[in-house]
């Protein structure tokens, strides 16, 4: 279908086809009837799944299935950011497969490319003080895939990296999301700001930790 084939240039009516589809398929993951059953859901996370690795399988020009990618990523993404404010299991599903909105191949030694707004949202969630750590930890192991899979620009690193540090500083947070947000930040291979003072700022946040005797020994030993 439309999903593997592509919609036609300048046509709203297949646009919208595919807009609906993908909505359905989106919000099939928040139906409280399909988490009840681990069978359904199971099955709506895979039918989304295979959808969005599918897409555009059957275009032949590397340019248009990029195009059509982004343009599908630009569709998806609203609805999956709807499912941010729904219920854990919905948040949970949503973070993991925005590792799935891949829009261009990898290229010799750097990763794939994803849909630019997909970094935007995972600092997004882990600045939101509305949502609770069980998210923020996922979105922080979602956020080491990312930085493992993709190609992702020095300036987008910089911003990941405060985004986790800045996580790293609030008080009483549980050992196992401080261990997630510090394995993230392994991840970053810009290890200074890239303007001035261009501070080396993971470096100092791990050294921050290692000398805070408050820390639990076995974070101060993951920061070391």
């Amino acid at each position: 279908g439309l999903l593997r084939t592509g919609v036609s240039r300048g046509s709203a009516r297949e646009l919208e086809i595919l807009r609906t589809c993908l909505k359905y398929r989106a919000y099939s993951l928040s139906d409280p009837d399909v988490q009840k059953n681990p069978g359904l859901f199971e099955a709506a996370f895979k039918n989304l799944l295979r959808d969005l690795n599918g897409a555009g399988g059957q275009i032949l020009n590397a340019g248009d299935k990029q195009r059509y990618r982004q343009l599908l990523c630009g569709e998806l993404l609203p609805f999956f950011k709807e499912l941010l404010q729904n219920n854990l299991y919905s948040r949970s599903v949503a973070l993991e497969l925005m590792l799935e909105f891949e829009v261009g191949p990898a290229k010799s030694n750097r990763g794939v490319t994803i849909f630019d707004q997909v970094d935007d949202v995972l600092v997004t969630v882990l600045k939101d003080a509305a949502q609770p750590d069980f998210v923020k930890t996922r979105a922080a192991n979602v956020c080491k895939k990312y930085l493992q899979k993709a190609d992702v620009t020095p300036q987008v690193q910089i911003t990941l990296a405060n985004a986790l540090i800045s996580e790293l500083q609030r008080p009483f947070t549980e050992i196992a999301y401080q261990n997630t947000l510090l394995s993230a930040l392994e991840e970053i291979a810009e290890p200074r700001e890239l303007v001035s003072p261009k501070r080396a700022i993971v470096m100092l946040a791990a050294t921050t930790i290692i000398q805070d005797n408050t820390r639990d020994i076995l974070i101060r030993c993951r920061a070391a």
